[in-house]
Order: structure tokens, then C-alpha cells, then sequence
């Protein structure tokens, strides 16, 4: 079992506090946005880089527990976006992430329908993989995050 350590180191382009990136005082241009769930949009700000701005209503403890989730998932190799930094963009609380290439795994099954169950085998592998990694009390435990957050 691999475990994360305790001090995840921050890559070098990552700031230890919060910072105000240089950007306007509204949110960036809909046509960079990429993706959109409940809680944030993603936009890409760069070619190497997206901005994951909050709603309003997502309190930055919330947003502290993902950066820190992602710097020690980073950390430990997993393929993911790389956190580079927390930022705060029209008052709502951002992360800045390092932009992945590929396409959005819903597109791929719908254009290739028989690539469904590969593909689920594969995702299947990396979420058991993830939960092989042992956190120790770095992160809270996710029954806790659910019973007190969601």
C-alpha cells in the first residue's frame, strides 16, 4: 500500500497561501468554460491550465479539503490534474489546476458504445487503486465528509 505523505510537497508554481490571481473582478468568458456540475465550472484560462471557480454558497473549508485531496493524489503519481494553486475570483473561491489533454469519457461511449465495459474495467481499476492509498489523518475520511458536509 502506498501512503500519502504527510507533508505533500507543493510544486514549485504553487503558492502556500491563497492568492488574487490578476483577472478582472467577474468570472472568465463563457466560452472557456468546459465543464459545469452543482457545486463549480471549470474554465480553461491557458493552454496548460484551468480555473475551477465554486458557487457562491461552497464554504472554503470545502475547497481547502479538495486542494489538499488533490495535491496528495498528485503527490502519490495518480493521473490527475495537477493543483497549483487556490485563488479567489470574484469572491468565490478557485483552484487552479494544470490542464489534462483527452476527452470526456461519456463522449467516447456514446461515439463508441462497445468500448463501455473497457472502459468502465479501466475506471473500476483506478478507483480501486486510489482507495488502495492509505492517507493517514492528512485528509478526513470521506464517511465523515458526507455525514457532515453533503
Amino acid at each position: 500500500m502506498t501512503t500519502c505523505p504527510h507533508d505533500v510537497p507543493r510544486p514549485e508554481s504553487a503558492p502556500v497561501v491563497r492568492e488574487s490571481v490578476p483577472h478582472p473582478p467577474n468570472l472568465p468568458p463563457v466560452e472557456q468554460l468546459i465543464a459545469q456540475g452543482s457545486s463549480a465550472k471549470v474554465y480553461r484560462v491557458s493552454p496548460t491550465e484551468v480555473l475551477k471557480v465554486f458557487e457562491p454558497d461552497v464554504p472554503p473549508s470545502m475547497v481547502d479539503r479538495e486542494f489538499a485531496a488533490a495535491a496528495c493524489v498528485a503527490a502519490l503519481g495518480l493521473p490527475t490534474g495537477e493543483p497549483l494553486g487556490q485563488a479567489s475570483i470574484a469572491g468565490r473561491s478557485a483552484i487552479r489546476y494544470r490542464f489534462v489533454e483527452g476527452r470526456p469519457l461519456m463522449s467516447i461511449v456514446s461515439a463508441q458504445p462497445y468500448l463501455a465495459l473497457p472502459v468502465m474495467v479501466r475506471l473500476a481499476r483506478l478507483h480501486a487503486a486510489m482507495h488502495r492509498i492509505r492517507v493517514g489523518d492528512r485528509l478526513r475520511p470521506q464517511l465523515e465528509v458526507l455525514r457532515t458536509d453533503i
